[in-house]
């Protein structure tokens, strides 16, 4: 178990690091796609719609839930 504490896992710090951030930008290109293409708000997906009425509340976030 030391072993696998002292050794193995200091190792897998960058394949971690390298998965974090491809995955990230993977997120984020298809939530930019998903906002340029898709122009009609019933075919958009949950993240750019919550994205476009939290900015349509200008950013407040308090308005935001409030808003029936």
């Amino acid at each position: 178990m030391q072993t696998l504490f002292r050794v193995v896992f200091p190792m897998l710090r960058p394949v971690t690091a390298t998965v974090v951030i491809l995955t990230s930008v993977a997120i984020w290109n298809e939530f930019a796609l998903s906002v340029f293409i898709l122009r009609q708000p019933e075919m958009r997906t949950i993240a750019p719609t919550i994205s476009t009425f939290v900015s349509s509340q200008g950013g407040n976030l308090g308005a935001a839930a409030a808003e029936k």
